[in-house]
Formats: C-alpha cells, structure tokens, sequence
C-alpha cells in the first residue's frame, strides 16, 4: 500500500467522551481546537493553565536565545 505525503502540522485523533467517540482529520489547529471545545469547564481549565505554561516557557526559551 502506498502511503501518501501528510501536509505539514496535520492531525488525526480518536477521543472517546462519556456520551460519544470523537474521530477528527484535519490540521493539528482543528482538531485541538475541536477537542478543546467539547471538553468539561474544569478540564478546559486545567489544559488552559497548561497551555500557558507552556507557552511562557517557550518564550522564555527563546528569550536565552534557544
């Protein structure tokens, strides 16, 4: 089987939530986006501290020059 050339930052995942099972195709923007919005306000929470996290520590990173 011949595999096809994937563009750049592309995404798929499977997410299973209580009521019903996510699968999503797509840029890796979309589907976090997509997985963000249907999740609980506590565990959205919890990625957005993460997230920022993150975040700063990239830009902190790149302030040393790394």
């Amino acid at each position: 089987m011949a595999s096809t050339k994937k563009a750049p930052y592309s995404a798929k995942a499977k997410v299973w939530f209580p009521s019903y099972t996510m699968e999503l195709n797509g840029t890796a923007k979309g589907v976090i986006y997509s997985i963000f919005g249907d999740m609980p306000d506590d565990m959205r929470a919890e990625v957005m501290a993460k997230l920022a996290e993150k975040d700063q520590a990239i830009r902190d990173r790149k302030k040393e020059g790394f």
